[in-house]
């Protein structure tokens, strides 16, 4: 394979943040929300408030107890083995970027990380020359498709509705993700 330079999230597809914010949504709110829909809109109507579900996404985003998504830290590990050069772009506040560096060595993952303070990540990765990259959120990698070839949406049921894009290539697990990887042309 050959040696790339390649961006990741970290909610969603690093970090199983779905999970936690279901896990705290029904310990501290008494809600249940399945871990795979977990925007405004769908907490609205489940029963949060706006000022409800702010307290959630505060104690979610502040939250050490973050686990890996499966597959995450074996792939990564094998990317790091093939020389492949990793980061961390989040759209994370740059407050919370202590959680990801306590992640990232809890993991013993010597990995770069950029908090985008909820700016668009084409910011940050263009002075990066990044050749790929692999998000959750379609809206954030076709902001990067001026800057980064190769654009990988990681397939979940709250992102089915965003997955038709010419522009992006859907996976639905790491080991598909890195198999990809080695089926790349440059």
């Amino acid at each position: 394979m050959k040696s790339l330079k390649i961006g990741l999230d970290f909610d969603g597809v690093v970090a199983n943040t779905p999970r936690l914010t279901s896990e705290i949504a029904a310990q501290k709110f008494g809600i249940y929300l399945p871990d795979n829909g977990l925007n405004i809109d769908y907490c609205l109507k489940k029963g949060f408030t706006e000022k409800s579900y702010r307290q959630l996404q505060e104690i979610v985003y502040s939250s050490y107890n973050l686990r890996p998504v499966m597959g995450a830290i074996k792939y990564i590990r094998q990317l790091i083995e093939n020389n492949q050069d990793l980061m961390i772009v989040s759209y994370r506040e740059k407050r919370e970027s202590k959680i990801i560096k306590h992640f990232l060595d809890q993991h013993d993952f010597d990995l770069d990380y950029i908090c985008t303070d909820n700016r668009p990540k084409s910011q940050f990765c263009e002075k990066q020359k990044l050749d790929v990259f692999f998000d959750d959120r379609l809206e954030h990698l076709l902001d990067l498709s001026d800057n980064v070839k190769y654009l990988f949406l990681f397939a979940k049921p709250y992102n089915k509705e965003e997955q038709e894009s010419h522009r992006v290539k859907v996976v639905h697990s790491w080991r598909e993700f890195y198999e990809k990887l080695g089926e790349l042309k440059f």
